[in-house]
């Protein structure tokens, strides 16, 4: 497993290294395959059930890529951070939804304006 950041605003999702103090900015996105996701390309979006049990704390993003699925998975600090995750994600698969954004392979993303937020998390 492997701590990252993970960004959201009103078009996509990020996977981001943890700040580090002695990497520069551009360095810190050579060691991540996939620094950005198109919430459009968001499938699915569930808590993660262990046994007959939901774990609150850890997230599953299933994303479109290239005619297949990617899932990942992501463990955050505390439920409310998830639940936070949740609601947000959903909300913007919503709107994107409601704007006849459809999912799209091509990578190209409608700018658009709104919040941004971001969380550590355990990224697999």
């Amino acid at each position: 497993m492997q701590k990252r950041r993970l960004g959201i605003d009103y078009s996509k999702v990020y996977n981001l290294l943890p700040k580090a103090k002695s990497v520069s900015s551009s360095a810190r996105k050579i060691n991540v395959k996939r620094p950005e996701r198109l919430i459009r390309d968001i499938c699915s979006l569930e808590y993660v059930r262990e046994g007959d049990k939901t774990n609150f704390q850890k997230l599953r993003i299933i994303f479109a890529d290239r005619g297949e699925h990617q899932a990942y998975l992501y463990e955050v600090e505390h439920p409310s951070i998830a639940a936070e995750i949740m609601a947000k994600l959903r909300y913007l698969m919503e709107k994107h939804k409601h704007n006849g954004e459809g999912t799209s392979d091509s990578g190209k993303s409608k700018k658009g304006s709104g919040s941004s937020s971001s969380s550590t998390s355990n990224a697999k």
